[in-house]
């Protein structure tokens, strides 16, 4: 415990000038949390707007921008022709997504369905060109589409650390790159 306010009290000399540095001693001050900081101060803000309330002029222009922003937004949605979920399901099948990565293990395959992602471990063949950032297929061993995703290699990169561990990577690309093939955030499955 005295190595943690040793630690503290360290940090926050010669930085009690910056927002985080003012937290920090607030929270350490008070005892609280950072979550009940937070609250208070917004309880603070909400008072102090409250006790300050808009001129009819303010107040007209802020309902007036309102009404704008709400329409701009409808007329966003009114070009849509497909709902999020379908366009959801749709992604990366738009243009010519012709690469794939093959991950044919079922175990790897049941991971993707847990949404977890794509590692080099799970993938044993690299097919086609494309670059980091690039949409690519992942199929099963027979070919099956298992979805699409965002490429974090390029295919070069990618055929050089297929079945390695992720802390492997460094050692055989020479830079650390991401740990997944694929993040699960940049992935859709059929």
């Amino acid at each position: 415990d005295d190595y943690a306010q040793y630690v503290f009290d360290s940090l926050l000399r010669g930085l009690d000038c910056t927002p985080s540095a003012a937290v920090l001693a607030e929270m350490h001050r008070e005892g609280d949390s950072f979550l009940a900081l937070t609250q208070a101060l917004s309880d603070q803000h909400r008072e102090t707007l409250q006790s300050q309330p808009l001129s009819d002029a303010e107040e007209a222009t802020q309902a007036a921008v309102a009404k704008e922003s709400q329409a701009a937004q409808a007329a966003i949605e009114a070009q849509d022709r497909e709902s999020f979920a379908a366009y959801r399901k749709a992604y990366g099948r738009r243009g010519d997504v012709r690469s794939a990565l093959y991950s044919p293990h079922l175990r790897q395959t049941w991971a993707l369905a847990q949404g977890k992602s794509l590692l080099p471990a799970g993938v044993t063949k690299v097919e086609g060109n494309f670059e980091r950032g690039d949409a690519v297929l992942v199929k099963s061993s027979s070919g099956d589409v298992l979805g699409r995703g965002l490429v974090a290699y390029s295919a070069e990169d990618a055929a050089r650390i297929t079945g390695a561990k992720s802390k492997e990577i460094e050692a055989i690309l020479g830079y650390r790159g991401r740990d997944e093939m694929i993040h699960r955030d940049d992935l859709v499955l059929d």
